[in-house]
């Protein structure tokens, strides 16, 4: 008796505790997606910590994405490097400091914004909608909109952090060159 219950608490957990499957962007172009990007606002509980300033992404590869998550700590960059371990048309897992990061772009232009769900596996409960710019300059109105647009595709709770990026090193000149 305790086995079959313990079995179906199990099961509950299992099918409650799982990262979302929002449906990513159509067509996604992985070539366009990769470079620099620079993270202006989180809404939720951060996948790996705190939202610090200078929070930026950068994604390199062809095949298999390598991600490199950079970040102002006190007067010092630092950074926490991984690789995507699967993906496909959008929705990508990431090794990140030994945590598996699901991630799934639900929007983006390629050129100046993105929108996506980020989900630590191993801790649903610490799960994002992150919205990207190519830029440090923030743009409010465009930041808005993309919140409300993924607030109906994902259910999130929690607070939103905005990262400052205010006087964070302008490591973008290789996008611009990549985009065009």
């Amino acid at each position: 008796m305790f086995g079959t219950v313990f079995m179906l608490v199990m099961a509950i957990v299992k099918v409650f505790g799982d990262c979302q499957s929002p449906p990513p962007v159509k067509y996604f172009d992985r070539k366009a997606f990769g470079g620099s990007w620079r993270i202006h606002t989180v809404i939720g509980k951060p996948v790996l910590g705190p939202v610090p300033p200078c929070y930026a992404m950068k994604l390199t590869g062809a095949e298999r994405y390598n991600v490199s998550i950079s970040y102002r700590d006190g007067d010092k960059m630092k950074s926490i490097s991984g690789e995507e371990v699967s993906g496909e048309h959008g929705m990508f897992v990431f090794r990140l400091r030994e945590s598996d990061v699901k991630m799934v772009v639900l929007d983006t232009d390629y050129s100046s914004y993105h929108t996506s769900y980020q989900c630590n596996m191993e801790d649903p409960t610490r799960n994002t909608i992150l919205v990207a710019l190519r830029s440090t300059e923030r743009d409010e109105l465009l930041i808005k909109n993309q919140i409300t647009k993924a607030l109906k595709l994902v259910n999130i709770t929690g607070s939103r952090c905005d990262s400052d990026q205010k006087e964070c090193p302008n490591k973008l000149r290789a996008v611009k060159k990549y985009l065009s």
